[in-house]
């Protein structure tokens, strides 16, 4: 999404899908919602949002960054199943 300022300047919305991801990845490794809640600035309940997502996207979304990772975990379970 494209917003322009009372000068005419182009300016962005943030794209937070690093954001959403470096959330689940911290969340996943031990951090509680209340300590990610102050480093990000969200409240818990759109961190619970954002952790929801991510997992969705993890599991469903065509994109190569979350199919190399869903690739990863095929190959982590595999090589857990199947001694050497």
């Amino acid at each position: 999404m494209r917003l322009v300022d009372d000068w005419g300047a182009v300016l962005s919305k943030p794209n937070n899908s690093e954001r959403n991801r470096a959330i689940l990845a911290a969340y996943k490794a031990g951090e509680t919602v209340e300590s990610l809640s102050g480093k990000y600035g969200l409240k818990p309940c759109s961190l619970y949002a954002v952790i929801l997502a991510e997992k969705h996207r993890r599991a469903f979304s065509p994109l190569s960054v979350y199919r190399e990772g869903r690739a990863q975990a095929a190959n982590n379970l595999l090589t857990a199943l199947v001694p050497d």
